[in-house]
């Protein structure tokens, strides 16, 4: 399934790459394909993943950032907003731009998942070229041309150093079948997260 309209062209270096998911997500993927299929939807390998629920059109990356701040608010989880000085657009409708000067930079935002996984990866022991090549980062400084060719050769390879990280990505369910034998990383990463709020609050 597609993650959002023109992935390839989305994506960090503009090509499709290979990556993991945990058995948690997966189980809320197909939990999330049920419920649009209970709707009515038919739901091929073609369809998007998120969508919005009228038009079944991918969602904007705007609605995106508005349902993780709700989400967020919703968890408790506090996405630490601090003013931003100046003039600043705020909307862009019908070509039409609205200025603000009230408004906010978010700590916590939707790319710190992504932010997060790089850690993760990274505090684990991860190969750095496989890191690269789950995140979608450009494999030329390694000597690959393709991240998507070097993946599907190695799928084996790539899966192995995914599983070191497995229990660090789990957001609610306990590990399945295997101990949590990386207690350091995950204090690492309380600590990496720590400092880089602090670090925010004083470039802001």
């Amino acid at each position: 399934m597609l993650c959002g309209r023109d992935t390839e062209e989305l994506s960090k270096e503009g090509e499709p790459y290979i990556t993991f998911c945990s058995w948690e997500v997966a189980s809320y993927i197909r939990d999330l394909i049920k419920l649009r299929e209970s709707r009515g939807e038919t739901v091929k390998p073609s369809s998007y993943l998120f969508t919005a629920q009228e038009s079944n059109e991918p969602l904007s990356v705007s609605r995106f950032e508005n349902l993780w701040r709700e989400l967020c608010r919703e968890a408790g989880v506090d996405l630490k907003p601090v003013k931003i000085k100046g003039r600043h657009v705020r909307i862009v409708k019908r070509g039409e731009r609205i200025y603000s000067y009230e408004g906010k930079c978010y700590n916590i935002r939707l790319h710190s998942l992504r932010k997060f996984f790089r850690t993760v990866l990274a505090i684990s022991g991860v190969d750095r070229v496989a890191a690269a090549a789950m995140m979608g980062h450009s494999l030329t400084a390694f000597g690959v041309e393709a991240i998507y060719n070097y993946s599907i050769l190695r799928l084996d390879y790539l899966r192995g150093e995914y599983l070191k990280v497995l229990n660090s990505l789990l957001f609610l369910k306990e590990p399945r079948g295997m101990e949590i034998i990386n207690g350091v990383a995950r204090r690492r990463i309380e600590e990496l997260e720590s400092s880089s709020i602090r670090g925010c609050r004083k470039v802001l």
